[in-house]
């Protein structure tokens, strides 16, 4: 018994640095390893008192592949190698290739014929799921637009994938396939392609893959709707946070035009407790709290004061947020904006975050860390809050004051915490309330927990990087200091230096490496710090992990992982600039772009209005966030579990000598392979990267039953106390005048009006410039571009410009989506005057035989507009006549010889007079109903006579009957000469449809067969086939049948279903678009 205990009182004895070096290696590659692509796979080999072999093979089954394969000389090396991730191979026959496959990295180092080390561990490869983008020029379209859309595919170093694209697949809202495009080839990189919408498109949101098996995060979505473009829109301003002492607060709300001028009209406010409903469509008369209204001032905007006592904000069932809605209504016109906005009532629960804290300790170097404070996400500013430390149950209450916002830094000693857990709290006090005195206290805090568990070294030497919080720029150098305290017994006696090695991995992959050398001295306690220069590029982007290191002469090593935020960029740097900010309708403009040589660049811009309704420009975090891949982190652990290499930690000895009996043996069996302990292990773990080794760098844990001491922390949800913070002053929004152009005015009327104003694909070619030269449209509006191009270099992606099309004397014509004929609606037109003088406008609107307008003999159409101010004109009109219908406005500036108010009325030199053109979206009534009569005549000497009935149905429309007419020698010309009439499907049923969608397949047999068919042919029968096949899905039932009604029958028409499944049959090898796939209508019948 005494030889046992000798025995283990010298095992527990420190151990002096060894005189003769040990050699050591260490061996690192990612966990998970992407193909097709490279990755990097470092070795480290130290002390090595010969040349050496070293091999590090990639085993799968059925073959091997050699990643490293090289003579190392004494004493050794430290590098990283790329290699090239073969293809995924499993041992079973397979019609594809698998998604991921477990492999082996085995590292052997040879002396001569004798294997020396050896390590094998499993990594996961996986294919690579690439990033896709679909970018559409808008996320919304009516019927009848086409649709425009570029497809780019990315790898992890966000170089584009020249690849064809085998399938492109267009489905509408019932997820049928509308329209594909195969084996697509990108241009450059870009698939560049368009879908015209029928003029009845079912209206809902449709989506775009880039092949059918993508992942739905890929997909691209977009609507199809009936709607009208905001002019104007709302912005509140209310301060985040109030306190329930204050006696009022205050908040703004604003109207502004998209050309950036301030909105008249009436406001309406509505302030609803949250309590009160769960979502802002709930709310209802009964739980509005307060209502106001007022009039925009000239900056367009109107400030409201809310007195808290009407609210009765101290009444416990009151909510802990307050929702202001508001809405505009703009004077003249009745066209409305809402928005809304919450405001924190500092009435209940404090949140108190730690922020990034490191769960590990290291005795001797102090410990950094952060707590944010706050009510409802809005930071509590300059209160004071507290810290409390708790080492072996002795707690230390630390008080510090928050920032604006709402943060406190800490930095505590950690020298007397003697390797034990220590519990941090964060609190926003530190009173302890009574029960009874519940609800005399406005707060309830809220507590933050951590345990810090101290972070193992067998030596007591440790590494620490210093935190960078701010964001890191890209293509900047980036100096990242270092502090260590070092035994000097770890190293080798006589060593004047020690060396730090780095690897700096992002993404899951090592991007960069190094090594740095130290100067030490000869003291028993070394302490100091260095510095690293790191470059900061796209490819450490969105985080990069630093990972430093240093090994011992006895194996050990010391480690330390921090954490960069790195901005999102691209390695290739594009600009995009107008050539003016400012100019007039249909004036010429410049868009001058930049970037790299041979580049091929998207460009895009959109009015502003398009945005307001929602915005789809693409932006870096939208690309980054669509190259993100699912995190493989499972718990603790670190490693998915079909990678875990389940080997055990190192067992500690036992504290007292053990007799070895069964029981015994037993209990002094190996750790589990689960542990999470605080060693450099850990470190490797959360970086997801694999170390071979046989360095000392896991904690020996206790190999004993383990016993377990409950700690119970006493629950501080019974503290309370008041808020005392400081609320930020309210800023007032007003309006930025405009210069306008010196540029002399155009006063051509104005007819262009659309939503995508740029949608082009430019080269820049070998000098890396390149201006495209454009026309602006006529909406006064401020238009917004972006630009993403491909080159050798990679993806690149600009920031936003904007150009104003603006002119200081206009009309704006406010029209809606569409009426229905012989419909009686009021036509408003609002002129404005952001002139510098008074002016006498006279408006009119232009007679049409398309629509029928009232007389008002008490109408003005003449009116006094003085600098800023606008005025509504309106008519009451009747549309006649079915189709796209033109209504033009004009505003004339005049002569006056009356005052203006108390101004003279100027007439501008130029610019007096402004003309709108845009034409109105008439439907017809009722339901569309025609009749085809057809008839076969031989001519021979005698003429010869048909008859033919014309008699209207019952119920017509007045002016809807109509009767054409055609005669032609060619049994086949009518299909060809009426195509257009042919293919009209405004309203047919399933029936009608098919039988005007079908001869339009024979006639293109026909006419490429009689060789006459013409591309413009061609292009406009395809374009009304594609029509038809959406206007035909309208029909469709769930079990892959039609009717003549679609789901409003009962059942499918076995007739109708076996006539659209030969049809479309026919139609899929044409040239068009091909059909959905006629199993699904088989199964229908």
């Amino acid at each position: 018994m005494e030889e046992v205990s000798l025995l283990w009182a010298l095992a527990l004895l420190p151990i002096a640095a060894p005189t003769t070096l040990s050699p050591y290696y260490v061996v690192v590659i990612p966990a998970i390893i992407h193909h097709p692509g490279h990755e990097k796979v470092c070795t480290h080999l130290i002390s090595f008192p010969e040349t050496v072999h070293l091999s590090v093979t990639l085993e799968m089954q059925n073959q091997n592949h050699t990643l490293v394969e090289k003579d190392v000389e004494k004493p050794g090396i430290f590098e990283c190698i790329s290699f090239k991730v073969p293809a995924l191979v499993t041992g079973e026959k397979q019609f594809h290739e698998p998604k991921d496959v477990v492999a082996f990295v085995r590292a052997v180092i040879r002396s001569g014929d004798r294997v020396s080390y050896e390590g094998r561990k499993k990594v996961l490869m996986k294919r690579r799921q690439e990033t896709i983008i679909v970018d559409t020029d808008k996320a919304f379209y009516k019927p009848g637009e086409t649709v425009k859309f570029r497809i780019v595919s990315l790898d992890e170093s966000f170089k584009a994938i020249d690849k064809l694209y085998p399938l492109v697949l267009l489905q509408d809202p019932n997820g049928n396939r509308i329209s594909q495009w195969v084996d697509v080839k990108p241009r450059q990189g870009i698939v560049d392609l368009s879908f015209p919408l029928a003029s009845e498109a079912a209206l809902g949101k449709y989506t775009i893959k880039a092949d059918k098996d993508v992942p739905q995060r890929l997909e691209t979505t977009f609507t199809v709707e009936e709607y009208e473009l905001p002019k104007f829109e709302l912005k509140l301003n209310v301060p985040p946070l109030v306190t329930t002492s204050e006696e009022k607060f205050q908040f703004t709300v604003c109207g502004r035009y998209t050309y950036g001028k301030p909105v008249q009209g009436k406001i309406e406010a509505k302030l609803i407790g949250q309590s009160d409903f769960e979502t802002e469509e709930n709310v209802t008369l009964s739980t509005i709290k307060k209502e106001y209204i007022d009039q925009t001032d000239k900056n367009g905007c109107a400030i409201f004061t809310v007195d808290m006592d009407e609210l009765q904000v101290n009444n416990t069932a009151f909510g802990t947020r307050l929702l202001i809605a508001a809405e505009l209504e703009e004077e003249g016109t009745g066209a409305t904006d809402t928005d809304t906005a919450f405001v924190a009532i500092a009435s209940k629960m404090v949140e108190v975050n730690f922020v990034n804290l490191n769960p590990f300790y290291k005795l001797g170097f102090p410990y950094t860390g952060k707590m944010h404070f706050a009510i409802n996400e809005v930071p509590i500013q300059n209160h004071t809050v507290y810290l409390t430390v708790d080492v072996n149950d002795k707690e230390t209450h630390l008080p510090y004051v928050t920032d604006e916002k709402g943060e406190v830094h800490f930095t505590l000693d950690t020298s007397e915490w003697n390797n034990t857990l220590v519990s941090l709290r964060g609190r926003y006090s530190i009173v302890n309330i009574t029960k009874e005195d519940l609800y005399t206290y406005a707060v309830v805090q809220q507590e933050a927990f951590n345990w810090l568990k101290p972070f193992y070294s067998e030596s007591n030497s440790f590494l620490e990087i210093q935190q960078v919080e701010e964001e890191l720029p890209c293509d900047q150098e980036q100096e990242v200091r270092v502090d260590y305290i070092l035994d000097r017994n770890e190293l080798v006696p006589g060593s004047d230096h020690l060396d730090f090695y780095y690897l700096v991995v992002s993404r899951g992959r090592i991007v960069l490496n190094g090594q740095t050398q130290v100067p030490v001295g000869q003291d028993e306690t070394l302490k100091g710090s260095f510095s690293l220069t790191l470059p900061i590029s796209s490819e450490l982007a969105p985080t990069a992990n630093l990972l430093l290191y240093a090994i011992f002469a006895d194996g050990e090593v010391a480690a330390d992982v921090d954490v960069f935020t790195v901005s999102k960029c691209f390695k290739h740097k594009v600009t995009l600039a107008f050539s003016e900010t400012e100019d007039l309708p249909g004036s010429k403009v410049s868009l001058n772009l930049k970037a790299d040589p041979g580049s091929l660049c998207s460009i895009r811009a959109v009015d502003k209005s398009v945005l307001l309704k929602e915005d789809n420009i693409m932006t870096p975090e939208s690309v980054y966030l669509w190259g993100l891949e699912e995190d493989y982190m499972i718990g603790g652990r670190g490693y998915p579990y079909r990678v875990e290499d389940f080997e055990p930690y190192p067992c500690l000895p036992p504290v007292l000598p053990l007799l070895p009996t069964a029981r015994n043996r037993r209990s002094l069996m190996g750790a589990p392979w689960y542990q999470s302990e605080a060693d450099v292990y850990s470190l490797f773990k959360h970086l997801r990267m694999k170390i071979l080794t046989n360095t000392k760098v896991k904690k020996p844990v206790s190999c004993v039953r383990p016993t377990y001491e409950k700690r119970i922390l006493q629950s501080a949800r019974n503290q309370h106390d008041d808020v005392d913070n400081v609320i930020p002053s309210l800023v007032s929004q007003t309006g930025v005048e405009v210069t306008p152009s010196p540029k002399e005015e155009k006063t051509k009327p104005r007819t262009h009006f659309p939503e995508t104003w740029i949608w082009d694909l430019v080269p820049v070619g070998e000098v890396g410039k390149a201006s495209l030269q454009v026309t602006a449209p006529d909406t006064i509006t401020e238009w917004q571009a972006n630009m993403f191009c491909i080159a050798d270099s990679g993806f690149g992606l600009s920031q936003r410009a904007t150009f104003t099309v603006f002119q200081p004397f206009f009309v704006d014509v406010r029209l809606p989506y569409s009426v229905v004929r012989e419909e009686t609606f009021t036509l408003n037109a609002i002129v404005f005057n952001y002139l510098k003088e008074c002016i006498q406008v006279n408006t009119s609107l232009a007679e049409s035989p398309e629509l029928r307008v009232e007389s008002c003999p008490d109408c003005q159409y003449t009116s006094c507009l003085c600098a800023g101010e606008a005025k509504t004109f309106s008519w009451t009109v009747t549309a006649t006549k079915l189709g796209k219908v033109n209504v033009s406005v004009s505003t004339e500036a005049e002569e006056a010889h009356d005052l203006c108010g108390n101004e003279i009325a100027v007439t501008p030199p130029r610019g007096r007079t402004d003309t709108v053109i845009q034409a109105l979206l008439v439907k017809p009534g009722g339901t569309l109903e025609e009749k085809t009569h057809n008839a076969f005549l031989c001519v021979t000497e005698d003429p010869v006579t048909e008859e033919v009935s014309l008699k209207l149905p019952e119920g017509v429309l007045e002016g809807s009957g109509r009767a054409i007419v055609s005669v032609i020698g060619d049994i086949m010309g009518a299909a060809l000469e009426n195509l257009h009439q042919l293919l009209q499907l405004p309203f047919g049923c399933g029936e009608q449809n098919m039988v005007m969608f079908a001869p339009n397949i024979f006639v293109l047999q026909y006419l490429e067969k009689t060789k006459q068919l013409t591309p413009e042919i061609r292009d406009k029968a395809l374009e009304f086939m594609k029509t038809g096949y959406q206007r035909q899905l309208l029909y469709k039932h769930d079990n892959g049948s039609y009717s003549a009604f679609g789901k409003r029958d009962a059942e499918g028409n076995t007739w109708l279903t076996a006539f659209v499944a030969r049809s479309f049959g026919q139609a899929s090898s044409g040239p068009s678009a091909r059909p959905a796939p006629t199993c699904t209508l088989m199964s229908g019948m």
